[in-house]
């Protein structure tokens, strides 16, 4: 067995990809082109495209080879976004985050949620937009304006929304997109049931040294490590609901007596950035609900974009026979509920149907997809990417020698459906005071049955 786990890892080994750095400027024609090639390369290892997909990826990069060196370096971004969207697949991605390096931004941060984008942080001339939705941009309704960029991005819709929010900060890309009058400025309607009024927002040159942030830290009232005292937050409710505070420790335990439960909020599947191993926490966890002895486990992934499922699945797998038999495990979902996130709700809804509930906003990607992503960047242009090349099916299942993935082989999911049985829209009326829609939720189920205490 262990002869043939090494045969399939050498034979499933796919290495990242990332030229070395030309002289050429990135936006001449040589480096486009240079990058365009790399693009091509791209197409061939990511596993996710169809033999139709494939060709039409194809017939976009020789489009754009024939523009090369005359379009902008935004312009030339989104050609690329488009390429990799045409996939189809959530792990088949431009990477988001790192585009302010390249691209200019507006002095606000934006959240979409349930009932709309809202402004969620700002500084200078955005402050006074705080916590008011944005109807549109440029004359354009906010919801035209993420139905357009859905070609920029693959996956399932709530994915593509969510994930090019970042998009609607660019007057660079929204220019690009032909959404934006200016490169650098953009005039957005905002308002709220009280009040509606234009702003118009000048943006601020693209900033190479400023680091990614998770956009659902953008939901706590404490500031971002890289942010200075000239930010300001839309939410100011103290306390913060259980699930936003702590918001950069990536493991919490809480014990919640009013809903006999134990809460497991998980914002990674691998080991913490600041050290923390999740094999230990979850040693941890299998102890407090052991020695605490509770009706009911509430799981919250709302911030798990993924990892290494391989480490919770055990954990997950025997969830639900930790508590005793009328109990529920409750999973908290959402759009940000990705990969190896969508693993281990896999995992925990398999074992026991019947006594797991998911609760608020169906996850990220579907049941079958492409993952086990690697990373490719165009030396000249710095766009970087992920191309996928492992094959999960949760709907089917994966059984030995088939196209999935070889570790599915060994760690295998079949579920019907991942989709919140508890639906609970996270707004943003509710989070700005102070209430989170899915605990409130489980709440009133367990309302309903005989294991609330007296």
């Amino acid at each position: 067995m262990r002869a043939l786990l090494a045969l399939i890892c050498v034979l499933g080994f796919a290495p990242s990809w990332a030229a070395d750095k030309s002289e050429s400027p990135s936006g001449s024609r040589t480096s486009q082109l240079r990058d365009l090639e790399l693009l091509r390369r791209y197409v061939a290892l990511d596993a996710a495209y169809s033999d139709v997909q494939r060709s039409l990826a194809l017939q976009a990069i020789s489009e754009s080879e024939v523009g090369a060196g005359k379009r902008s370096a935004a312009e030339f971004e989104l050609q690329v976004a488009r390429v990799v969207a045409l996939a189809d697949n959530g792990h088949s991605a431009v990477w988001g985050g790192p585009r302010s390096r390249r691209m200019n931004r507006l002095p606000v941060r934006l959240m979409l949620f349930a009932d709309g984008v809202f402004i969620v942080r700002a500084r200078a001339a955005g402050v006074t937009a705080l916590g008011l939705r944005v109807n549109d941009l440029d004359g354009v309704p906010t919801a035209d304006v993420l139905q357009r960029l859905r070609s920029y991005r693959g996956g399932p819709n709530n994915l593509r929304d969510y994930g090019n929010v970042d998009l609607l900060e660019s007057p660079q890309l929204l220019q690009a997109a032909g959404i934006a009058q200016s490169d650098h400025e953009l005039t957005l309607a905002v308002g709220n049931q009280m009040h509606a009024a234009k702003l118009v927002l000048s943006a601020v040159p693209a900033d190479p040294s400023e680091p990614p942030a998770r956009r659902l830290r953008y939901l706590s009232a404490e500031p971002l490590p890289n942010e200075g005292v000239e930010w300001r937050s839309a939410f100011h409710s103290q306390p913060a609901p259980l699930w936003l505070q702590q918001p950069d420790q990536a493991f919490r335990i809480v014990l919640v007596p009013e809903l006999a439960a134990v809460y497991l909020q998980l914002k990674t599947n691998t080991d913490a950035e600041h050290g923390e191993l999740i094999g230990s926490f979850l040693a941890r966890a299998k102890r407090v609900i052991a020695e605490t002895r509770p009706q009911n486990v509430i799981l919250d992934m709302r911030f798990d974009g993924g990892g290494d499922y391989t480490k919770t699945a055990a954990f997950m797998s025997m969830l639900p026979t930790m508590i005793p038999g009328p109990g529920k495990v409750f999973v908290i979902t959402h759009t940000t509920t990705f990969s190896a996130g969508i693993s281990s709700v896999g995992f925990v809804k398999q074992a026991s149907p019947q006594r797991v509930a998911i609760v608020g906003e169906p996850s990220g990607d579907r049941l079958v997809f492409y993952g086990e992503p690697r990373d490719l960047v165009l030396p000249n242009s710095g766009i970087g990417m992920s191309y996928a090349t492992g094959l999960h099916d949760y709907l089917h299942g994966c059984r030995w020698f088939g196209p999935c993935y070889w570790v599915n082989w060994f760690y295998p999911i079949a579920v019907a459906t991942l989709e919140p049985q508890l639906v609970a829209p996270l707004s943003f009326e509710l989070v700005a005071s102070g209430r989170d829609p899915a605990m409130e939720a489980i709440s009133i189920a367990l309302q309903r049955t005989a294991y609330l205490p007296e």
